[in-house]
């Protein structure tokens, strides 16, 4: 059996504590690369929906003109203005005036 002396007890702490230091750097590491390609994807869509958007819509505004089905479907046409209904006693009209002799 072999016997610990003091300088391999010590040599024992150091790895100890460099394995501790190296596990909290990839831990780190880890999560800062995490939190760059959060930012990357966050990039990358800002830029790419508004032109994942725009060119469907597009091409529907754009058929529109040539078919009238899809017209009609797009630009209903406008409802009805509601006539109001007439009184059925209409007001009466206030006294003329009378001359000033």
């Amino acid at each position: 059996m072999r016997s610990l002396s003091a300088s391999s007890i010590r040599a024992n702490s150091a790895f100890a504590r460099a394995a501790s230091c190296r596990s909290c750097a990839t831990s780190l590491a880890v999560v800062a690369g995490c939190v760059v390609l959060a930012f990357f994807f966050y990039v990358l869509a800002l830029i790419s929906v508004p032109a994942i958007v725009f060119f469907p819509a597009y091409s529907i505004y754009f058929f529109a003109g040539r078919y009238p089905a899809l017209r009609t479907v797009m630009y209903p046409a406008p409802p009805a203005p509601e006539i109001p209904p007439t009184p059925a006693n209409p007001p009466e009209m206030p006294p003329s005036a009378e001359p000033i002799s």
